[in-house]
């Protein structure tokens, strides 16, 4: 085959093996899940051990895992990828500004001419406090002035709220009073700025630095991880993790070889004519790797199922920030906002995201600002594959009991190899059909995988494209 159609049958193999399994995973667990169920590779598998060892700390590589970024890979298959989503996160917020609009700052041109006499006084008041503004200082605050930075430090210090300014301040309450009184339009959109800001500020600096205090999760004597909620008990996982009637189960049918390609039918639907080394290929005891055709002819057929046992349904979801920007790290209105007012420039105040490192296409459903809400996770899956009318011989004589094997599903599901134990488990020959039975399954293992290290199986899950979350 050339290799424009031999990437075409690729495709169609996946897809028919992916719309098979999510529609199985979505029929069998639709009460469990928060959404719709995505076919997702992930070969590095997902660190069950969320949580381990005598201080039950947070397992780091089981925090990264949930924090992935989702993306989609080349073959059109859904993949997490080697960006931290709460990286990407920080990395919006640095190019997110809070905007006044042209409309707003003609209001603040307007009333600080009015109210001029009191605005000098809340300065003077102030930097008699406190000391002359730099214009450092005034870099931080929107607009950049002495009287913005003095509304972004009332609303930092005491949340904007006047009867919490301390009594040795008591001229300078005085006169922020009056001037409040002078140009309040002007300051309620100030005031509305220094809050935004500060909110701002304060993502930023949870995401970037989680602690205990802001609700970041303990990993070691002194390290903390961005807030994650909402994931199961460890035991919960464990325990669905050994449930193994908590499965399911994709059928594969393949018939009428011919030279390298076959007929393909999934869950008994008929594909096509497909490359066989698209669908499935297998090295056993360190071989060099082959397809279903080295053991067929015209007149074989090959019915495989791969079963995933143990699926578990584990969720996750980041640690809103919270209304005093004290706990959590994630939030959600500022993105929100901040898309929504993406190249609007000075036409509208709020959040807006600057510059084109982040276009608009990055957000929402189907852009590279996303992340699995929910893991399907499951056991190594299980593979039994039955050759009718083949060399049955050859069979028996490749796959030895308990020698080891690598198999890649559809060119992007490896099964086995690197750090997986997969083995041979059976060979059953059954002299009245003709027919050989293969079993492939994890193989034995040999000592104890340490909890923070032992990985499993990962399905897929339901995917969040924010800001949309549903």
């Amino acid at each position: 085959m050339s290799n424009s159609s031999s990437s075409i049958a690729s495709t169609a193999a996946q897809q028919a093996f992916v719309t098979a399994l999510e529609g199985k995973v979505n029929s069998t667990f639709s009460s469990q899940l928060d959404g719709e169920f995505s076919v997702v590779g992930y070969p590095a598998g997902f660190h069950w051990g969320i949580q381990f060892g005598p201080n039950n700390f947070y397992n780091q590589a089981a925090l990264n895992d949930l924090d992935l970024q989702l993306e989609m890979a080349s073959n059109g298959v859904l993949a997490l990828g080697g960006s931290n989503f709460s990286t990407l996160y920080m990395q919006v917020l640095n190019n997110v500004t809070y905007v006044i609009s042209d409309a707003d700052n003609a209001v603040i041109q307007q009333q600080s001419q009015a109210a001029a006499s009191q605005i000098s006084s809340v300065i003077t008041e102030w930097e008699n406090n406190f000391g002359t503004i730099s214009s450092t200082q005034m870099a931080t605050a929107v607009p950049p002035t002495k009287l913005g930075y003095i509304e972004t430090q009332v609303q930092t210090l005491w949340g904007g709220d006047i009867s919490k300014i301390p009594s040795s301040l008591a001229t300078f309450e005085n006169a922020y009073q009056s001037y409040q009184l002078a140009a309040a339009q002007m300051n309620t959109i100030m005031q509305a700025s220094a809050a935004a800001n500060t909110r701002l500020a304060a993502a930023k600096a949870n995401t970037q630095n989680p602690t205990a205090s802001n609700g970041g999760l303990q990993t070691g004597a002194t390290a903390f991880y961005v807030g994650y909620v909402g994931m199961p008990a460890q035991t919960v996982i464990n325990s669905g993790l050994q449930t193994s009637t908590n499965q399911v189960s994709v059928s594969l049918s393949l018939s009428d070889f011919s030279g390298s390609s076959s007929n393909l039918s999934v869950n008994g639907g008929a594909q096509g004519t497909l490359d066989v080394a698209d669908i499935f290929t297998v090295s056993v005891g360190g071989s060099a790797s082959f397809d279903l055709s080295k053991y067929t002819s015209s007149s074989s057929s090959v019915t495989m199922t791969i079963t995933y046992p143990g699926i578990t349904i584990v969720p996750a979801a980041p640690l809103n920030l919270n209304g005093a920007g004290q706990m959590g790290w994630y939030d959600n209105l500022i993105l929100a906002e901040a898309v929504n007012n993406m190249g609007k420039g000075r036409q509208v105040t709020g959040y807006q995201v600057q510059g084109s490192q982040f276009p608009a296409s990055f957000f929402g459903p189907g852009g590279g600002f996303s992340r699995l809400k929910t893991y399907v996770i499951s056991q190594i899956p299980t593979t039994s594959i039955t050759f009718t009318n083949a060399d049955s011989s050859r069979v028996q004589s490749d796959f030895h009991e308990q020698s080891s094997v690598s198999v890649d599903l559809f060119g992007f599901i490896p099964i086995g190899g690197g750090s997986q134990s997969y083995s041979v488990q059976s060979v059953d020959a059954s002299s009245s059909s003709g027919s050989v039975t293969v079993m492939l399954a994890p193989a034995v293992q040999q000592g104890t995988v340490p909890s923070n290290q032992a990985t499993a199986f990962v399905l897929g899950g339901v995917a969040s494209y924010p800001p949309n979350n549903g």
